[in-house]
């Protein structure tokens, strides 16, 4: 989230392209939401899983209920992880496109 962070602040040249440039921004802002939904995401898995697998109501099921829901969670956060990275990686070639003259991109 930090480096897409960096991406959103820097300003972008004058005389590119809104097309170009609406690209680059969706994407930058696309990486970034997904990266911070991560963050959140794991830090709600680490709090709330293992105190519902410690202080359950229903003893070891609650221990397999608790498993359960991490590993559902598990799919949905590593998928976010993905599409946050290749938005970041998407932008960055649009940064490059845009920074750089086109032959040397």
């Amino acid at each position: 989230a930090g480096f897409a962070f960096e991406q959103v602040t820097e300003p972008v040249p004058e005389g590119t392209g809104l097309g170009l440039e609406a690209v680059y921004v969706a994407l930058t802002c696309t990486a970034l939401g997904m990266e911070l939904c991560v963050c959140m995401s794991c830090t709600f898995c680490c709090i709330f899983g293992k105190g519902l697998a410690l202080r359950g109501p229903h003893g070891a099921r609650s221990v397999h209920v608790a498993i359960d829901n991490l590993q559902a969670e598990q799919r949905l956060v590593f998928t976010q992880f993905v599409v946050g990275i290749l938005a970041y990686l998407g932008s960055h070639i649009i940064e490059m496109w845009i920074y750089f003259r086109p032959r040397i991109a």
